[in-house]
């Protein structure tokens, strides 16, 4: 490898750096929110890593441990430190991206396959070529530029697409980056490990693997899943069609997933999410899976044309019941086969990079399919498949780019700068609970949620709180002239009227809306703090306030 294409990759890698920090760099003063407050600020064992680990989901031990240490080095009060560490992740993704993807190009020009982005075929199928031509292809095959070219372009665009605003500004959300940067690690190992020419680095590439798998779990419960299945479809497009004795391959392979379907069972269980899932699945599982059908396309439209108008952080979802005969689910459940799954199984012996980017939109996507919640649409659920929809629109621009070399690379310049402007103009939005919340509200003035959450910001701002406001939102958030109500009853809404209740000296009224919320058997904490604060209020008696937790101990995301 000569020292200029060294140079030339190190200076795509502080580019890449350089775009991803400059994109986040307002974001830095922006506030805790949702669950921040009640997972970080109003968590009393932060500072002590072992109770905190006692009290945490296992789940996610490697994303609490991280917030023990941003307390423990500069507090809660330090906003620039907790935001630096997700833009560090997210960096960090950035550059994993583009490692898996150069590797993801490498394979296919050295196996034979089409290269992605310039229509290159190889001398020969892969499956056709003895193993060590394969390892060894011919100088003419390929060209190292080419292989770097179009992963340097999905990965900018990456660096500073709006979509991955919301994980990067929400603290919780680190969990997202976290499984993001590990599942992409998986796959860097898994094709190190297939494609390695060395025992030693084959070895590198498994424990890779394996290490990225087990921190995978430890970031966030569906983290294990994600970190498996992106290397198992890359060895079922890349290495199963080089396979001779597929048979033995086959008993191989279902032996090893029934062995990690086995420990993933038991990793579930003893992380306590089994228990989550299962009452999730208790709900109407089918009418919001085919609603999911309807998400998804609402992803990939923000992915494709992510105007700060169309990203929302609580988008507006209708709320009906949804079957598979409605039109508009019938329509998007056939888009995704027409669009995603025949393009991914026709490319797959031509194209197996391009089909692999394909299938990991939906498959990314898929667990939460099944989160049985009436809140359809949150954002940061697509920031590992927009780093496959980044892979896909680098291979067309670079294919665009040796079409036209002069005009092509300046409007790509034009596209990530304005990318970049998205970017911190949405990153602006997220400075305060109430401008989040006020944007929300402007973009969907008829969801129920929307409304409420931002009567409650306007309760707990701490700069200038507007109580009589916040009542007048919290009643329109039930009336149905003014909004759409979701359906069920939802305490944490009822709740907001009652704080407002009690915000404006209407204690009565507060004590009996925080008393209906007991009475439907909603006995958490945070309800009996608060009927505690409101009956102390009555009584004369203010100094009760301090039982309620001045932060918002509330479930948010």
């Amino acid at each position: 490898m000569s020292r200029r294409f060294v140079a030339s990759r190190l200076l795509r890698t502080l580019g890449l750096c350089l775009l991803a920090i400059v994109a986040y760099l307002n974001s830095l003063r922006g506030e805790f929110h949702f669950d921040d407050e009640g997972q970080i600020v109003g968590n009393e064992k932060l500072t002590d890593l072992t109770a905190l680990l006692r009290s945490s989901p296992p789940a996610r031990w490697l994303t609490f441990a991280t917030f023990h240490l941003n307390a423990r080095i500069h507090g809660l009060d330090f906003m620039p430190g907790w935001h630096a560490v997700n833009v560090a992740l997210h960096v960090a993704c950035v550059l994993a991206l583009y490692w898996a993807l150069t590797l993801l190009a490498d394979a296919s020009a050295s196996l034979g396959f089409r290269v992605p982005g310039f229509g290159f075929r190889g001398k020969c199928a892969s499956r056709h070529r003895p193993k060590h031509d394969r390892q060894n292809p011919d100088p003419g095959t390929r060209s190292p530029e080419h292989v770097a070219g179009w992963p340097f372009l999905a990965a900018a665009i990456f660096a500073v697409h709006p979509l991955a605003s919301e994980p990067v500004n929400y603290i919780q959300a680190r969990s997202v980056i976290l499984y993001t940067l590990f599942a992409l690690l998986a796959l860097c190992g898994t094709i190190v490990a297939h494609r390695g020419m060395t025992p030693q680095h084959r070895l590198g590439g498994v424990l890779l693997a394996l290490v990225s798998i087990t921190l995978a779990a430890f970031s966030k419960e569906v983290g294990v899943f994600f970190a498996t299945a992106v290397p198992a479809l890359y060895l079922l497009l890349f290495a199963y069609p080089a396979v001779q004795d597929k048979r033995r391959f086959l008993r191989t392979a279902t032996a090893v997933a029934l062995a990690a379907l086995a420990v993933l069972l038991i990793w579930l269980a003893f992380s306590g999410a089994m228990l989550a899932i299962e009452r999730r699945v208790r709900g109407d599982l089918r009418s919001y899976w085919w609603g999911q059908m309807l998400v998804f396309w609402r992803y990939v439209l923000r992915a494709a044309v992510p105007l700060p108008s169309l990203l929302n952080v609580d988008h507006y979802v209708a709320y009906r019941p949804y079957r598979l005969s409605d039109p508009d689910v019938l329509a998007a459940f056939a888009a995704i086969g027409v669009l995603v799954m025949l393009p991914a199984a026709w490319l797959a012996r031509s194209r197996p990079a391009v089909s692999l980017l394909l299938l990991m939109v939906p498959m990314t996507l898929a667990p939460y399919f099944v989160m049985t919640t009436w809140e359809m649409m949150v954002e940061y659920r697509f920031y590992l498949p927009l780093a496959a929809v980044c892979g896909l629109v680098g291979m067309a621009i670079f294919r665009l780019v040796r079409q036209w070399p002069r005009v092509v690379p300046i409007g790509f310049a034009a596209m990530v700068v304005t990318l970049g402007a998205f970017t911190i103009d949405r990153n602006q939005t997220w400075r305060t609970d109430v401008s989040l919340w006020e944007d929300a509200v402007a973009k969907a003035p008829r969801k129920a949620r929307a409304v409420n959450g931002l009567a409650w910001a306007l309760l707990k701002d701490k700069s200038a709180p507007d109580p009589r406001r916040a009542l007048e939102l919290a009643k329109r958030s039930f009336d149905p002239r003014f909004v759409d109500p979701p359906p069920g009853y939802n305490p944490y809404m009822v709740d907001t009227l009652a704080e407002a209740y009690y915000a404006n000296g209407m204690y009565e009224r507060a004590i009996a809306a925080e008393q209906d919320i007991l009475r439907r058997g909603w006995n958490d904490r945070w309800f009996q703090l608060q009927l505690a604060k409101f009956e102390a209020a009555v009584g004369g008696d203010l100094s009760g306030a301090r039982a309620s937790l001045t932060r918002d101990n509330r479930g948010g995301r």
